[in-house]
């Protein structure tokens, strides 16, 4: 298990908290796989079903014990990178009615496109703004890396953009959208430098306050607002990119999309075909309903 903990910190970047968290729900699933006479590395898909059965007693919270199952689902994760499991048996398997708000309102494609054409770019913040929202709607960029993306990582010539890696994500180079480039060139080329001007910075960051602080929570809360005023159902930001990357798993493969969203396992990218299999399940449940269907 020292290796599990040493995975979690070197490759997932998880916090000491974190770590500490899905270390004892592991435990746990391990204490039951023990009781019941499995080994680790002979757990299927029908086991990992049992234990969820086994946790969801009706005490516990939906997000307690879908915050267990993340946990197995790391363990595997590392069990498969390590070569001692051959896939992962808990893909895919999320305790229903738990999903987030975040994920259960997807804002379609043609809704964020609307968002992105209708956002004002009257003033040199407006466009930097704008140039935000487009990075959040067509690239699903992470906030947090808007915080390291360079004026070299924008590739106007071949319309690309290069997502540096981090200790969350990992390292991407993504198409950027017609639509986006003439304000992109206007704002790398004419405004970003009065920007640049008016704080008296001296950095090749992108996205830049116009203050002194090289902190951008509160014009990214600027740009929340001015979405939400153009499209209510917004409710935050992270809304926008597990959108993004929902309307993805629409029309690529999930490896693909992995690639696009910088997901470093296939099983997070998995997450986002969930909706429609909710969806496919209440058309079953509404047509001729059934009990106990894994789907």
């Amino acid at each position: 298990m020292t290796g599990f903990k040493k995975y979690m910190a070197e490759q997932r970047g998880f916090s000491p908290d974190t770590i500490s968290r899905y270390f004892s729900y592991v435990e746990l699933f391990l204490q039951w796989l023990q009781k019941e006479n499995i080994k680790p590395n002979q757990v299927r898909h029908q086991d990992i079903m049992a234990y969820l059965r086994h946790i969801d007693n009706g005490v516990r919270s939906h997000q307690y014990v879908q915050q267990i199952m993340v946990g197995v689902r790391h363990y595997y994760d590392y069990m498969v990178m390590s070569g001692k499991a051959r896939s992962n048996p808990a893909t895919g398997i999320i305790k229903r009615g738990s999903r987030t708000k975040v994920l259960r309102d997807v804002i379609t494609g043609e809704q964020l496109h609307a968002i992105y054409q209708k956002y004002p770019e009257d003033t040199v913040m407006w466009i930097r703004n704008k140039t935000i929202t487009g990075l959040l709607i067509y690239q699903g960029i992470h906030t947090y890396e808007l915080k390291i993306l360079t004026v070299k990582d924008v590739d106007l010539n071949n319309a690309v953009i290069h997502v540096p890696g981090c200790r969350r994500s990992n390292a991407r180079t993504l198409k950027l959208e017609a639509c986006q480039m003439r304000l992109l060139k206007n704002y790398i080329r004419k405004f970003r430098p009065v920007l640049l001007k008016q704080s008296r910075k001296k950095t090749d960051r992108l996205i830049l306050s116009a203050g002194s602080s090289d902190c951008i929570g509160n014009l990214l809360g600027d740009v929340k607002r001015a979405m939400r005023t153009i499209e209510p159902k917004l409710n935050n930001l992270k809304q926008v990119r597990a959108s993004a990357i929902a309307n993805w798993m629409r029309k690529y493969d999930p490896i693909r999309v992995m690639n696009m969203a910088g997901h470093r396992y296939v099983s997070s990218t998995e997450y986002y075909m969930l909706e429609d299999v909710e969806s496919l399940r209440d058309e079953l449940d509404r047509i001729h309903p059934l009990e106990n269907i894994v789907l």
